[in-house]
């Protein structure tokens, strides 16, 4: 890393990583929402405003792979090519995954 440099995208990898060796790891152990702070901002995912607490709940609803390659491609911009890679699947894969994931947010939020 440039010690002159933006740490954006240092930082962004490193928490794109520890991310996904967390959920490929399925771990089911339920977070305290409670424990979260109130001063969460929203975060606009696939076109809707959503919670941090709400989106949570809702992630937690989808399939293993689904749930990860949402987290990786919607939340945090991870590129298909990236997710191919780190989940050793075809992009075309990674894409389906997104879809699905997606066809069942705007069902969840009362889109379709």
């Amino acid at each position: 890393m440039d010690p002159e440099g933006d740490p954006f995208p240092f930082l962004r990898t490193i928490a794109v990583r520890r991310t996904y060796s967390f959920l490929s790891r399925d771990r089911r152990a339920e977070v305290a929402l409670d424990d979260l702070p109130e001063d969460l901002p929203q975060l606009t995912v696939v076109g809707h405003a959503c919670e941090v607490k709400t989106l949570y709940r809702w992630v937690q609803a989808l399939p293993p792979a689904q749930r990860l390659v949402f987290l990786l491609r919607e939340v945090l911009g991870v590129q298909d090519a990236e997710i191919s890679k780190m989940m050793g699947i075809r992009e075309v894969t990674v894409r389906r995954h997104a879809s699905l994931a997606r066809q069942a947010l705007e069902k969840g939020f009362g889109g379709g």
